[in-house]
């Protein structure tokens, strides 16, 4: 097997694979959003696995940016992103290969950490488990519109504009200041969650609770709110029931799998060393949300 870091003309065999692999998994802008954008650190690397021969196999990229940790620095990490194996080439353990090489690229990067997002039911949870990561448990959650709600509150549309964008800003630092969460400035906060693409996005408020939204043909999801309370996902439900859609989001709070009124999809938040220290931190006291992710 043989690496190909960052080779030129990438994106049209890239685009296509992950098509190939996943069946529709977007076009050439959400390409470019994915793994053109800068979040305050390196460019993302992209790279290629072939065989001996050069036949290719398999690619994946990484995408870098940093966490703030309470009562200490922010750390630099590497995400695992836009992972794929090729049919012919699986069972041929390319994607623990993956994982060797995206811990050598961060390494390389002299960053602290490599991490992944991935469900229990995904077999690179498997991969990534028998690697040694750390294990972080987060929650998928899918609220259906035929659930039967009564609640009184008002939801409100917002304007998406500079001032709206500062105050659900401003918002989550205030709200984050003390849990491990990942640290944008104003600009990379609204790169990475009000300007996605190919979805429409919103800004909602709720009483003085604030959260941002996306949509396709079936689901709202919650890329980001100040507020995951019962309450706010029953107003925002009732909203979406208009639509004959439904909600999701994603939490790295424990308490939902206790909810019986929601599907819950268990994944995790997986974290390797790749720095030659060990770094003490609590990652029990960490805050992720669905908009967060690529």
């Amino acid at each position: 097997m043989n690496w190909k870091l960052n080779p030129e003309g990438i994106k049209e065999q890239y685009l296509n694979c992950l098509n190939e692999c996943f069946g529709h998994w977007g076009d050439s802008q959400l390409y470019e959003w994915v793994f053109y954008r800068e979040c305050g650190l390196v460019k993302p690397d992209l790279f290629l696995l072939n065989t001996s021969d050069d036949d290719l196999m398999a690619g994946s990229a990484l995408t870098y940016r940093k966490l703030a940790i309470p009562g200490s620095d922010p750390i630099s990490t590497g995400i695992m992103t836009g992972s794929w194996t090729l049919p012919n080439a699986r069972g041929k353990g390319c994607f623990t290969e993956i994982i060797s090489y995206s811990k050598k690229l961060v390494l390389n990067h002299k960053y602290n950490f490599l991490t992944a997002y991935v469900t229990e039911q995904n077999a690179s949870f498997r991969r990534l488990r028998d690697f040694g990561s750390l294990l972080i448990p987060t929650y998928y959650i899918i609220v259906d519109n035929d659930l039967l709600l009564i609640n009184h509150k008002t939801i409100k549309e917002i304007d998406i504009n500079a001032d709206s964008i500062r105050k659900c800003f401003q918002l989550r630092e205030q709200n984050l200041k003390n849990v491990i969460h990942y640290d944008y400035n104003l600009c990379e906060f609204e790169s990475q969650f009000i300007k996605r693409s190919g979805t429409k996005v919103r800004i909602f408020k709720i009483d003085n609770e604030y959260l941002i939204t996306e949509e396709n043909n079936h689901t709202v999801r919650i890329l980001w709110s100040s507020s995951y309370s019962v309450v706010m996902i029953q107003v925002l439900l009732n909203w979406a029931k208009l639509y004959n859609k439904n909600v999701f989001f994603m939490s790295t709070d424990s308490t939902w799998k206790e909810n019986k009124d929601v599907k819950i999809i268990p994944g995790y938040f997986t974290v390797i060393n790749s720095s030659l220290r060990e770094i003490d931190i609590d990652w029990n006291n960490i805050n992720i949300q669905y908009g967060d992710k690529m």
